[in-house]
């Protein structure tokens, strides 16, 4: 492998090499390849996403939760902007959030437990966003949502079959 990749001037890093068992089986043990030891893992990070071995989205999708979540506090004082109009909140709602909510959520395989907390999450920052707060008792917040939005769907954004939408 060292050989190959050689001829094009890359290198194997053997620190940041692991081996993953993905699937059933047992855990992945660590192996030895030309002298190098390479360490079994069973979860990793790779290119933003939270990889386990038991094919669960779960940890990914608390993780994309809590960088939206992360994406939205830090626009609190864009929410609170009086001058700026529902439709371009919404905008950037869908663009600086969204987007960083479901970065990779196609290749999820969502329960129903990871499907709830998406829609929780999603709610709740439609709440913030219309400054609703709990005590209010509004238990249709896409009765406010503008009209022309309301065929975002979470799920359509997911990419997945569901046929419930949050909106």
């Amino acid at each position: 492998m060292e050989q190959e990749s050689a001829k094009f001037g890359l290198h194997v890093s053997w620190t940041k090499t692991k081996i993953q068992n993905v699937g059933v089986g047992p855990p992945a043990s660590s192996i030895t390849v030309n002298g190098h030891n390479v360490d079994g893992v069973s979860e990793f990070t790779y290119l933003g996403h939270k990889i386990v071995s038991n094919n669960n989205s779960m940890p990914d999708c608390l993780r994309r939760i809590a960088l939206a979540s992360r994406a939205m506090s830090d626009l609190a004082d864009v929410w609170q902007q009086q001058n700026i109009s529902l439709t371009t909140n919404i905008r950037l709602y869908s663009a600086c959030v969204m987007s960083v909510l479901l970065h990779g959520a196609e290749t999820w395989t969502l329960t129903e437990k990871e499907w709830l907390k998406l829609q929780a999450f999603h709610m709740n920052c439609q709440r913030h966003i219309l400054d609703v707060k709990w005590y209010d008792f509004v238990t249709n917040i896409h009765k406010y949502w503008p009209s022309r939005h309301q065929g975002h769907c979470l799920a359509k954004k997911i990419g997945t079959f569901w046929t419930r939408c949050s909106l």
